[in-house]
């Protein structure tokens, strides 16, 4: 017999993982020796496909909402069957507090939309109290978000559309000149650049001028962004940015991001260039002497992927390069050195 929704909604509620539970309540001195005792805080409940910081948010708790958030809870997760972020469900709850919190949060993205199509701020009321002061809440924001934006004039400079590529570069080198912060991240909402540095936007843009300025200027190519975890050269390779690519590996720092594979694809960079079959690009990598050993998450390497995709010339080019990094062990038989591989 087909369950009705009370007795399913009734089982549910007792089946809730204790720290979504105890989150839900508000009760803060189980919460913290839930985590105290190893409770996963990435776990999400079962029905509903939420995580115990989206019960936070429901319980009003900005003390419990911040403690998971430092304990590593993901502030822009979706749940699976709605869509909800936390800080909509803030707005939902009408718990101000919570928002304040998240909006805080240097990985908030209020931009996110939910299965219906709406985001946080468009989910405000306008009947109680709560309501105005959430309404407050997003305008301060939004404030912040604005002066942020005018203390990034890098970062103003490479996403203004009014610009040529050449007067974009000619911009870089004079905001440095003029004493620019080289390093600085565009926030995570940020909807083109998001956690972006000036280095990877020239990276990516192919705006090779701009990128050997900001070298010169003391950019950090290790640095990642917030959208795949991803470094200067990955973006560079992606989009098949050669010119980039030769003063990404002419720089003494690329040895250190050089195999450096992305957490949601296991890939490098050069993977991303064979990728989208950018064989300039690979033979740059290639020369600069990147390891052809490193397989992405689906088990291939660069070379594998190649040949998958039908990438026959890039193919070629990378099987001789592992040719040419072989050699022969003491019995004759052809090893890749660890020093080339």
């Amino acid at each position: 017999m087909k369950q009705s929704s009370r007795h399913i909604l009734k089982d549910h509620g007792a089946s809730l993982p204790p720290l979504h539970a105890a989150a839900a309540r508000g009760d803060i001195a189980v919460v913290e020796g839930l985590l105290a005792a190893g409770e996963d805080v990435f776990k999400l409940d079962p029905l509903m496909g939420a995580s115990a910081l989206h019960f936070a948010a429901q319980s009003g708790s900005a003390e419990i909402v911040q403690l998971l958030l430092d304990h590593g809870a993901l502030i822009n997760l979706q749940s699976h069957s709605h869509g909800m972020t936390p800080l909509m469900v803030a707005v939902w709850h009408r718990r101000p507090a919570v928002a304040r919190v998240l909006l805080e949060h240097a990985d908030i993205d209020p931009s996110v939309r939910s299965r219906l199509g709406a985001t946080a701020e468009e989910m405000l009321g306008d009947a109680t109290p709560q309501d105005a002061e959430l309404r407050d809440i997003f305008d301060d924001f939004r404030t912040r978000a604005e002066k942020r934006r005018r203390w990034q004039p890098l970062i103003a400079a490479l996403g203004a559309r009014t610009l040529s590529p050449a007067e974009k570069e000619q911009r870089v080198v004079e905001l440095l000149e003029a004493g620019a912060d080289p390093n600085v991240v565009a926030p995570n909402y940020d909807i083109e650049n998001p956690g972006h540095t000036p280095l990877m936007i020239a990276a990516r843009d192919g705006l090779a001028e701009a990128v050997r300025a900001l070298l010169e200027a003391g950019a950090d190519m290790t640095l990642v962004d917030h959208f795949m975890h991803a470094h200067p050269a990955h973006k560079a390779a992606y989009m098949g940015r050669s010119d980039v690519m030769r003063a990404l590996v002419a720089h003494p720092r690329f040895a250190e991001i050089a195999d450096i594979q992305g957490p949601f694809n296991g890939y490098t960079a050069l993977h991303d260039a064979v990728w989208m079959g950018h064989a300039d690009t690979v033979a740059i990598l290639i020369d600069a002497g990147v390891s052809l050993a490193p397989r992405g998450h689906d088990g291939q390497t660069a070379a594998e992927m190649a040949h998958a995709f039908g990438f026959e010339t890039v193919g070629a080019m990378l099987d001789e390069a592992s040719r040419r990094r072989t050699v022969p062990d003491q019995w004759g038989t052809d090893v890749i050195s660890p020093a080339l591989a």
